[in-house]
């Protein structure tokens, strides 16, 4: 959040007095956008690794017997109740080096993004000057 609380901050110190409210409120939502977007394709990501490797993992009788084992994990761990012996633990088993796979590779991809992004951001931050306006005690028109 503290970053969250500074970049909020720049916006509406770059901003003129009079679109105080409107730049502070475009940031608040490029927040909430960038958030969401950003845990859709992360969240996605994890999916189609999953996806992929419980596909090429997973034998197709046990795919027919427990169909939504190869979609998610909560799919699999279910699934595995109802298959006889040691192929629900084999499963499970899958399922989780599956998931695990997911969030690896994942997380490989996301750091090295957000170290780019935050060099980029950085470099692009320190060009920004603040608006100087009219002195607090003056009453700010509306534009």
């Amino acid at each position: 959040m503290p970053v969250s609380a500074l970049g909020i901050d720049m916006i509406v110190g770059a901003a003129p007095p009079g679109q105080a409210g409107s730049a502070a409120a475009v940031g608040e939502t490029t927040q909430e956008l960038g958030g969401a977007l950003g845990i859709a394709l992360i969240g996605s990501l994890v999916t189609t690794i999953y996806h992929r490797r419980m596909s090429d993992a997973v034998p197709e009788v046990v795919r027919s017997a427990a169909p939504g084992a190869v979609d998610t994990l909560a799919g699999a761990l279910a699934a595995a109740g109802r298959l006889p012996g040691s192929a629900g633990s084999e499963l499970v088993s899958t399922a989780r080096a599956a998931f695990t796979d997911g969030l690896q590779l994942t997380a490989a991809i996301a750091i090295p993004l957000l170290v780019v992004l935050a060099v980029v951001s950085v470099a692009l931050l320190r060009q920004v000057r603040p608006h100087v306006g009219p002195p607090a005690d003056e009453p700010v028109p509306w534009a």
